[in-house]
């Protein structure tokens, strides 16, 4: 009997121990985030002893302040991609967010290339967070605000604050000291801010018009290049065409066989030219391709396998590969793309079917067809119409991707796009950036004076903020690996795994 007394007792001070626990959350997944730091880039206290102005599109950003965010997996639980039922968010009221760093923590990469921010709200990507994983985001906003709210839903989870309260007079001198640093750090990471008329030239500027063709992946990259080469170069007038990358070398092509001077003329190529082009190339940087689908299909992983059946229609519905009920439809580049050769040769090894719709939605011109897939001319319209079709999937390069909210990009068997994994041969959508000119340059031609300022700082914090690897670039010289061209390259090695086939 008083055996029997005592395990009662036992397992009622058990249950209510478990019971006390799940109340208390210590049985459920839980994030919680805290405001490390939210002040003036220049405290008041400094106002008379420091003057910083930042700049974007070269208009001077009024009440500037950093925040410095630290969101940590406090559970017991490893929390996994797929159970985020709602993105992980934070608004900023009253004030507008104009960059993001991922300074620490886990997967900072992918966090820093897939986060999404517009106005007042910041939207960081599904993610694995181990127990006690954390990531740190410092985040510059402008406007008048001190308030800093969260929103997303994990399943069987919570997202919580953390209100551990901080000495902020010990953080001012810090926060004094760290400002020029952090203006540098957040200046790689967010296009356009901070350089304003500051970029240097790297040799003569040459006078006149010098049109800019091809790929339409790398359009806005070239924006910003031909922004920054004006500045230092006001006699220069550079026209951006993103023709897409097959037609902009054909035009080049025509252009250097008429009696047109072609000096005046670079194309932008996703992956060298094939053999049958007489250009010549040079090479800028490694470009990071990804798989990217609507949220809606709750996939975030897929085979090479299930690609290629995706394409082929082997797969119609994405709740056949674990994702959702969603049917599938497949949104593409038409055949002048880069984007979509790269996509064909590394990652389906072979052609895409023909299209089978006109609005991404029903097989209105082949009802037959065993893949419903509609083009999309260009990387934005392509994107657009991914973000909203909850069972889209389609392909870009990786710096457009997280201005689209309702787009994710998916890891290709378990890999990341992310430069490691290409070094290691285990990732296979990427390819090389290339500038074409007909024939060499001359170094004052307009053609040559716009390539040599490629090689500067400015030049290359601009290919960085958009996610591309420069092929040369501080200790890292890619041109005897990764950049080397396909025709030079040995048999295939450790580092050229991935890189094979004509592109």
């Amino acid at each position: 009997m008083d055996t029997a007394n005592t395990l009662l007792s036992f397992l009622t001070g058990l249950v209510g121990l478990l019971t006390a626990l799940q109340a208390y959350g210590g049985l459920r997944k839980k994030i919680a985030f805290r405001v490390q730091l939210d002040a003036p880039v220049v405290p008041h206290e400094a106002r008379g002893l420091v003057k910083l102005s930042l700049l974007q599109d070269g208009q001077e950003l009024p009440r500037v302040s950093q925040v410095l965010l630290r969101v940590e997996n406090t559970s017991l639980f490893d929390i996994e991609r797929g159970d985020f039922q709602e993105r992980l968010g934070f608004t900023f009221p009253g004030r507008t967010v104009v960059g993001v760093s991922v300074t620490e923590g886990a997967s900072r990469e992918r966090v820093g290339r897939e986060l999404h921010f517009s106005g007042d709200q910041l939207w960081l990507p599904e993610m694995q967070l181990n127990r006690r994983d954390h990531i740190k985001l410092l985040v510059l906003v402008t406007g008048e605000g001190n308030e800093v709210e969260a929103r997303g839903h994990i399943a069987g989870g919570t997202v919580v604050r953390d209100n551990r309260r901080r000495d902020s007079r010990r953080r001012w001198p810090l926060a004094v000291g760290a400002c020029l640093v952090v203006l540098s750090v957040v200046a790689l990471f967010v296009p356009g801010l901070g350089r304003g008329r500051t970029a240097e030239a790297a040799g003569p500027c040459a006078a006149g018009r010098l049109k800019i063709t091809g790929s339409s992946a790398f359009s806005q990259v070239a924006e910003e290049l031909a922004e920054e080469y004006r500045a230092v170069c006001p006699e220069a007038q550079v026209e951006i065409e993103p023709t897409g990358s097959l037609d902009g070398l054909r035009g080049l092509e025509e252009l250097g066989g008429s009696d047109a001077d072609p000096s005046g003329r670079i194309s932008v190529s996703d992956g060298p030219a094939a053999s049958g082009f007489h250009l010549n190339g040079h090479p800028v940087g490694v470009a990071i391709f990804s798989v990217v689908v609507n949220q809606g299909t709750g996939v975030h992983d897929l085979t090479l396998d299930q690609i290629r059946g995706v394409y082929s229609g082997k797969w119609t519905n994405w709740n056949q590969l674990g994702g959702n009920n969603q049917r599938i439809s497949v949104v593409s580049r038409g055949s002048e793309s880069g984007t979509r050769r790269v996509f064909e040769n590394k990652v389906l090894g072979g052609v895409e079917p023909a299209v089978s719709s006109d609005d991404c939605d029903r097989r209105d011109r082949s009802p037959r067809a065993a893949v419903l897939r509609c083009e999309r001319g260009g990387t934005g319209k392509l994107l657009t119409e991914i973000n909203g079709n909850p069972g889209a999937v389609g392909y870009t390069e990786m710096s457009s991707a997280h201005r689209y909210p309702n787009v994710s990009p998916v890891q290709i068997e378990g890999r990341d796009p992310a430069i490691e994994p290409i070094r290691q041969g285990a990732y296979p959508y990427w390819t090389v950036e290339y500038f074409y000119t007909y024939g060499t340059p001359e170094e004052d031609s307009r053609a040559g004076a716009f390539l040599a300022w490629t090689n500067t700082d400015t030049a290359k914090n601009i290919l960085r903020s958009y996610g591309y690897v420069p092929c040369v670039d501080r200790d890292t010289d890619l041109t005897e690996s990764l950049c080397r061209p396909e025709s030079e390259k040995p048999d295939p090695g450790q580092e050229a795994q991935g890189a094979q086939g004509e592109e």
